[in-house]
């Protein structure tokens, strides 16, 4: 899952305390505890939960889709490359003419 791996970059970068988003709400309730659920996806979410990498978080929320079109762009790129790669800085062009065209236009 990107929610494990975003979680290890923020551990990596020393990153804390971080805000923990998903466009996923079942997944914002079940790691805010609202939610139980015994789904393929909820023993991964127990094994962030019991690991160290959900300790400096400060809280965890839900974004909807609509304010998330940058990482679901990433999302599409990443799954058409068998590398992984983590972008730190510069992001691709993909991305940025996302980012430019949602970006508000100065008055």
């Amino acid at each position: 899952m990107v929610v494990f791996l975003g979680l290890q970059l923020a551990e990596k970068l020393k990153s804390s305390p971080f805000i923990l988003q998903s466009d996923c709400p079942r997944v914002v309730q079940y790691l805010n505890g609202v939610l139980k659920a015994a789904t393929n996806w909820s023993a991964l979410l127990d094994g962030f939960k019991s690991s160290s990498l959900l300790t400096d978080y400060s809280s965890v929320i839900h974004v909807k889709k609509d304010c998330n079109k940058i990482a679901h762009v990433l999302v599409a790129l990443a799954l058409n490359n068998v590398d992984q790669t983590v972008w730190l800085g510069n992001i691709p062009t993909c991305a940025s003419a996302t980012m430019k065209a949602d970006w508000p236009t100065p008055v």
